[in-house]
């Protein structure tokens, strides 16, 4: 909370409140209670003085999440338990974890809050018999580059570890895919 540049306080143990160029914004706990999943609660997780932006995490129910206060606007929007900006800030990448899901949802916005891309952390396939979705890859170091293309690090989960390959996220008509397309073994 230290890092608050105008303060950021836990006033109650039900309220938080963090201090922006025009006010105060406060998050109130609801329905929480010690020890158990269930509710909502927050807690202020950090400042960025490059985009102007206060992380604050978020408990809602059973998933790990987190929203962002823009400190000259009091905007609040939503975010993940982690946050990472393109290098011009003008996009950011947010992970949301759900609780007993095997890996993470990713969320990529504009700066403004937009929401313009949602995926899992991993490539999903059906499986051929059974009929339930597994991963046939996963994807992890989430990460912008230079030119501000959104990447990963994928590698298949079946089979002989094959590579590592770097992956970007491309336009593609109008939705999206990771490029290269990497075939990975799948499951009988």
């Amino acid at each position: 909370m230290r890092q608050a540049p105008l303060g950021a306080h836990r006033v109650s143990s039900d309220r938080l409140t963090v201090n922006w160029e025009g006010g105060v914004r406060e998050f109130r706990d609801t329905g929480t209670q010690d020890g158990y999943l269930g509710g909502t609660a927050y807690r202020y997780c950090g400042f960025s003085e490059v985009v102007g932006l206060h992380l604050v995490g978020v408990m809602e129910e059973d998933v790990f999440t987190g929203a962002l206060l823009d400190h000259g606007t009091g905007r609040v929007m939503t975010a993940g338990k982690a946050v990472m900006f393109t290098p011009d800030g003008s996009k950011y990448f947010a992970r949301v974890q759900p609780n007993g899901l095997d890996g993470e949802r990713w969320y990529l916005y504009e700066r403004d809050g937009s929401m313009f891309w949602e995926g899992l952390s991993g490539v999903s396939e059906q499986h051929p018999s059974l009929g339930y979705d597994y991963f046939v890859a996963t994807l992890d170091r989430p990460r912008w580059n230079d030119a501000g293309d959104f990447q990963a690090s994928l590698s298949c989960t079946i089979g002989r570890a094959g590579p590592v390959t770097t992956v970007t996220l491309t336009r593609d008509g109008s939705g999206w895919t990771w490029l290269p397309v990497i075939r990975c073994p799948r499951g009988n």
